[in-house]
C-alpha cells in the first residue's frame, strides 16, 4: 500500500518533503525521569510538519487532521517479560491518549516505562480512538464515513533507560474537496442546483492488522478495506467542518440544491464539500453528481500524467457544468492543509 506520514515530533503530510523538528524538550523529559519509586511517565511532544495552517475541528474528531489540530488516540502495549527478554503473544492493554494544541501527546491515566529501567515497553497506536479493538486478532476497525481520518503508526519500542522519542503518524486515506461553476449564466439554468455528490465504491470498512508483539522496532500494521457502496460528499467546508448552506438558511440538499458558481474560470467555482477515503489504488475515480434540473451525471475524475491517488493526498476537483456535460479542471495535489487542483472536468 502506498502511504504518506504525518508525524507526531516529525510529522509529515502528503507530497512534502519530511520536515524533522526538535526532540521532546529537556524540561519536560525531567519532569517525568523515573527513581527507584518513582516510574518514568510516558509522554512526547509532537509535531505535524510541512502543513503550515492551523486547523480547528469538531471535538466529535471529525474533519481532517492537520498542523495545530487536537486529536484523540489509542495506543494498543505490551511489556516485556520480568523474567526474560520475551514479549507476550498479545498485546497487554489498549491506553488511551490525545495530541493537544501545543503538540504533546499524553495519556490519559498516565502511563509508565516499567519499573525496572532496562526491561522494554512496546507501543502502536492509531486514530481515530473510537475504532473497534479485538485484543485476540490484534485488529482495529473503523467505518469510513468520508469525514473521519484514519491514521496508525509503526511499533515502538522504549524503556526508562531508553526513552521513546518520536512517533509517527501514516494517512491511510486520500481526501478530495469537489468545487462546481459554469461559465455561462444559460447553463446554470440548464442544470440547476446540485443536489448531491457521491463517490463510487468507497463507503466501505478499514480493517487493520497491528504487527505481532515480536515485531521489532519500526514493524508496520497492515490494512484491508472491504465494501463496495457509494460514499456521499461530505457537505462541510474541510477547513473548519462547517456545513455548507445555500442562502444561508440550511445545508443544501434535494429541496434547496446549492447553485453553481459563474465565471470565466474555476476561479468562480463554489465548494460542493469533501471526503476521505480509501486511495483508488488507481490513477481515476468515479463521481456521479444529481443535479436539480438535468437529471444524474457520472463523472470520471483521472490524475495528471497518469499517476495513481496515494494515502495522504489532498485533491482539489473542480467540475465545469457545459452545455451539456461535466469536465473535471486542472486536479491539484498536496497536503491537507493546500490542496493539489485536478484537471477541470465539463459536465
Amino acid at each position: 500500500m502506498k502511504r504518506k506520514t504525518c508525524t507526531l515530533h516529525a510529522i509529515s503530510l502528503c507530497l512534502l518533503p519530511l520536515l524533522t523538528v526538535g526532540c521532546l524538550s529537556d524540561n519536560l523529559l525531567s519532569d517525568h525521569l523515573g527513581t527507584s519509586n518513582k516510574p518514568m511517565e510516558i509522554r512526547m511532544k509532537s509535531y505535524i510538519a510541512g502543513s503550515t495552517s492551523a486547523t480547528t475541528r469538531a471535538d466529535d474528531g471529525k474533519g481532517m487532521i492537520n498542523g495545530g489540530t487536537a486529536f484523540n488516540v489509542k495506543f494498543a502495549r505490551v511489556n516485556e517479560n520480568a523474567a526474560d527478554a520475551d514479549y507476550p503473544t498479545t498485546y497487554d492493554a489498549v491506553i488511551p491518549g490525545s495530541v493537544n494544541i501545543s503538540k504533546v501527546l499524553s495519556f490519559d491515566p498516565p502511563a509508565y516505562y516499567q519499573t525496572d529501567k532496562t526491561k522494554g515497553t512496546k507501543l502502536i497506536g492509531w486514530h481515530p480512538a473510537g475504532a473497534a479493538y479485538t485484543s485476540s486478532g490484534g485488529t482495529v476497525v473503523a467505518a469510513i464515513d468520508g469525514e473521519t481520518d484514519i491514521m496508525v503508526t509503526p511499533l515502538k519500542v522504549g524503556s526508562q533507560n531508553s526513552p521513546f522519542s518520536d512517533v509517527t503518524f501514516s494517512h491511510l486515506l486520500m481526501q478530495i474537496s469537489v468545487k462546481v461553476y459554469t461559465t455561462n449564466a444559460n447553463n446554470k439554468s440548464f442544470w440547476g442546483g446540485i443536489k448531491s455528490i457521491t463517490i463510487a465504491g468507497k463507503k466501505q470498512t478499514c480493517t487493520v492488522t497491528l504487527p505481532a508483539t515480536s515485531a521489532s522496532a519500526g514493524a508496520t500494521a497492515t490494512a484491508v478495506f472491504s465494501g463496495s457502496e457509494a460514499l456521499p460528499l461530505i457537505k462541510k467546508d474541510p477547513k473548519n467542518n462547517t456545513d455548507i448552506k445555500q442562502g444561508d438558511t440550511s445545508v443544501y440538499g434535494e429541496d434547496n440544491p446549492l447553485e453553481l458558481g459563474v465565471g470565466a474560470d474555476k476561479t468562480s467555482a463554489v465548494l460542493a464539500g469533501y471526503a476521505m477515503f480509501e486511495p483508488a489504488g488507481s490513477n481515476s475515480i468515479s463521481l456521479t453528481v444529481v443535479t436539480e434540473k438535468g437529471g444524474t451525471q457520472t463523472v470520471t475524475v483521472r490524475k495528471p500524467n497518469d499517476t495513481d491517488f496515494v494515502a495522504g493526498g489532498s485533491y482539489i476537483i473542480p467540475l465545469c457544468f457545459g452545455v451539456s456535460t461535466i469536465s473535471p479542471t486542472g486536479t491539484s495535489i498536496t497536503d491537507w492543509s493546500t490542496s493539489t487542483e485536478l484537471p477541470e472536468i465539463t459536465v
